[in-house]
């Protein structure tokens, strides 16, 4: 007798007799089988009139309750440090990375954004494993990783590139088990679950965000993403995924830091992935995640 597939999820749910009971999703099945498996055996005395509806319903939940067993590992972060290479230059890093889990989120952020780190603490973080990325000033929050490197967001040899490019280097080097990293800033609220679907359904190397097609270079020396001929020559950057959010499995990872060491110039970090994608002969695919940038943060909580 063959044994029974692991239980991956579980959801308790409230059925039309008032009476409570538990959904299971099982290793190798769907969300949609599982809960139709279910509600079959609960029978439709106790379901209602609206099995269908519950059944959606029901398979949603088990969806995000299995993405937040299989993503978030065992919640437990360990202590990292070393110096990561960006463009010829070296910046020390210090802080904690999350240990055993399949998808780490980086976030960047700045120390004086306490507010924006609870409010993706609260959100994001309930789906997957964050690490907050900050340059000088930032202090270590037990899910912190600090750079060596004063924050600046203007092109050329903006931080936010070296936060980002950094945490890749520091996730290769110290958690190999990971598979994919997302980057998201800490004012953008997204559809995980969904991402994680699209991501994990493409062939590797996996770069994965809104993508934008044809963006003309600015010129304008006032713009704060002004890029000059000498940084960037041509027109129209590659097509790359905007900075709000975007996810690249470690194969596309360490093609991206491969092609980015022979690079002296760097700019803002969606436009250098997209210019290094294109050398490393990877293609960005457009996402159909839901995904909102410049969100306010939760109000501050007493203490």
């Amino acid at each position: 007798m063959s044994a029974r597939r692991p239980v991956v999820a579980q959801v308790e749910t409230e059925l039309a007799d008032g009476t409570m009971g538990w959904a299971e999703m099982r290793g190798g099945q769907s969300a949609w089988a599982a809960a139709g498996s279910f509600l079959d055996r609960t029978g439709r005395g106790r379901v209602g009139e609206d099995w269908g509806q519950r059944r959606a319903s029901l398979a949603g939940s088990l969806t995000e309750a299995w993405t937040a067993a299989t993503s978030v590992g065992d919640g437990s972060y360990g202590s990292v440090s070393g110096t990561v290479e960006v463009a010829g230059e070296s910046f020390a890093y210090a802080g904690t990375l999350p240990e055993g889990a399949p998808w780490v989120a980086c976030v960047q952020t700045t120390p004086d954004a306490a507010d924006r780190r609870r409010w993706v603490r609260e959100t994001l973080g309930r789906h997957v494993p964050v690490v907050f990325l900050v340059g000088r000033g930032g202090v270590e929050e037990g899910d912190t990783l600090v750079f060596d490197v004063e924050e600046r967001y203007l092109n050329p040899r903006s931080s936010l590139t070296v936060k980002w490019f950094g945490c890749m280097q520091a996730v290769l080097r110290h958690r190999p088990e990971t598979r994919y990293v997302l980057k998201v800033d800490h004012d953008t609220a997204l559809d995980f679950a969904e991402l994680r679907r699209e991501a994990e359904a493409l062939v590797s190397p996996v770069y994965l965000g809104k993508v934008h097609f044809d963006a003309p270079a600015n010129r304008s020396p006032k713009h704060k993403h002004f890029v000059s001929r000498d940084d960037f020559v041509l027109d129209f950057f590659p097509p790359y995924a905007i900075g709000h959010a975007f996810a690249v499995d470690l194969e596309a990872a360490r093609r991206l830091l491969d092609v980015a060491q022979g690079e002296r110039v760097f700019l803002q970090e969606d436009y250098w992935v997209g210019i290094l994608a294109e050398k490393a002969g990877i293609r960005p695919t457009h996402g159909w995640f839901w995904m909102r940038g410049d969100q306010p943060p939760l109000p501050a909580q007493s203490p």
